[in-house]
């Protein structure tokens, strides 16, 4: 009797293993990871919907926003750029709806759960050949870039965000956690690097920076935009005393969970500053923006951040 209990537990059990066996390609939809991987797609929705702008299916656009990140870079960097901007304006039309459709597929191919993984790999190779061949490496190769007007390229930080959904969708807790904390650590040091090396906490340089912000800031946030640029090219000090925080925020990607947690936190809030004030929200309404700019992806690596900091991370 005890036999044919066991033997019929055991059929009950077979189809119940077999519905859960999902395909390799497959995400789990549940918690914090889920919402990062669905913002991540709806992103390059918007960066693909952005493509569709009139002023993008013109030469006027290869010329004026792709041929301008060549400006100042060393040959290696501006070689490529030029030849892109050449290639797009000779055939604006179908070089953007290219990119376009591109784009978009990429957004709906990471937000079904299916082809996600599939998704997340291409968009890393679609965003490495953008960050070069469009954006000049976010003129960090110039000595002039600054995080606070959007280097390194809001498109590198797509990039990373990728790759720690990647990690966080293998199943392997520790790899989660170390992905996440490298992106985000990344993100931040290479904005202080960038700082240091190119003296940009002097307020003479931060002039040159202000300048830059207000031509992209709506005029309903030109007084607070004044005020902080302001304050930031009074003298060293609020320039070092971010490069201070940017590194902080790196280190703090490494630190035990709650640290890891208040870092993702501040650097959110420190990504929303650099949005509304430095990158003028992206200058989304101006008709020639690619994408929304790296404010929110800061605040992606924030969630991503935190919700790899448990040792149960919220499956993506």
């Amino acid at each position: 009797m005890q036999q044919t209990t066991l033997r019929l537990s055991a059929l009950r059990a077979a189809p119940r293993a077999i519905g859960t066996k999902r395909p390799a390609c497959t995400v789990e939809v549940a918690g914090p990871l889920a919402v990062a991987r669905r913002v991540l797609g709806g992103l390059w929705l918007l960066d693909g919907l952005l493509q569709l702008q009139p002023e993008m299916f013109t030469p006027g656009f290869a010329r004026k926003v792709v041929a301008a990140a060549a400006a100042g870079q060393p040959a290696w960097v501006s070689g490529p750029v030029l030849w892109s901007a050449r290639l797009m304006a000779r055939q604006p039309v179908l070089a953007d709806a290219t990119f376009a459709a591109v784009q978009l597929l990429l957004g709906l191919a990471i937000l079904w759960r299916r082809s996600a993984k599939g998704g997340l790999v291409a968009s890393m190779a679609w965003a490495l050949g953008v960050w070069y061949f469009g954006e000049g490496l976010g003129g960090i190769a110039s000595g002039g870039a600054n995080m606070l007007t959007g280097a390194p390229g809001a498109v590198v930080l797509y990039l990373l965000a990728a790759a720690a959904l990647l990690c966080a969708t293998a199943g392997r807790q520790q790899a989660a956690r170390m992905c996440s904390a490298v992106s985000w650590a990344g993100a931040w040091a290479t904005g202080a690097v960038l700082a240091l090396a190119g003296a940009q906490y002097v307020p003479s340089s931060q002039g040159v920076t202000a300048e830059q912000a207000y031509a992209v800031t709506p005029s309903i946030l030109s007084g607070a935009d004044h005020a902080f640029w302001h304050l930031m090219s009074s003298s060293s000090g609020p320039g070092l005393a971010l490069v201070g925080l940017e590194l902080v925020l790196a280190v703090g990607a490494f630190a035990p969970p709650r640290w890891r947690r208040g870092a993702a936190i501040v650097g959110a809030l420190l990504g929303a500053v650099v949005w509304l004030f430095g990158e003028g929200l992206g200058g989304l309404w101006s008709g020639s923006a690619t994408d929304p700019n790296s404010g929110p992806l800061l605040a992606l690596l924030a969630l991503l951040l935190g919700a790899t900091a448990s040792r149960r991370p919220g499956a993506a």
